[in-house]
């Protein structure tokens, strides 16, 4: 396929799971805007290697479990609100890596649950 600057184009995106997640381009459709359509907007930058890094929006809940006699913190983390789309993760990886979803004393951020 071929596209010139300025087209429009839809790009469909697949999500994987986890710290550092990023969400994977699988292909682009070309687009002929039509004024009856209603699209949102989004300003995306997609890496040479089709990914795009998506941040998470806050933590839901927070649970321990039980694990070859370990006990591992989890949080539940959404990534994107309007679809809902959440994972559990591990709740140490995720204050490195986000620490704004947490206070300084170690506890959850009240704001940041809801």
């Amino acid at each position: 396929m071929e596209f010139a600057v300025e087209d429009h184009v839809f790009l469909r995106v697949t999500t994987t799971t986890g710290v550092g997640r990023v969400i994977c381009a699988r292909r682009l459709k070309k687009y002929v805007p039509n004024p009856s359509h209603v699209l949102e907007v989004e300003d995306v930058q997609v890496r040479e290697d089709l990914s795009v890094e998506v941040q998470p929006v806050r933590i839901m809940e927070s649970q321990t479990e039980q694990l070859k006699g370990k006990t591992i913190s989890l949080v539940k983390v959404v990534w994107d609100s309007r679809k809902g789309d959440s994972t559990w993760e591990l709740e140490g990886v995720m204050r490195e890596y986000y620490p704004h979803l947490f206070s300084g004393s170690g506890e959850l951020r009240s704001e940041n649950i809801v």
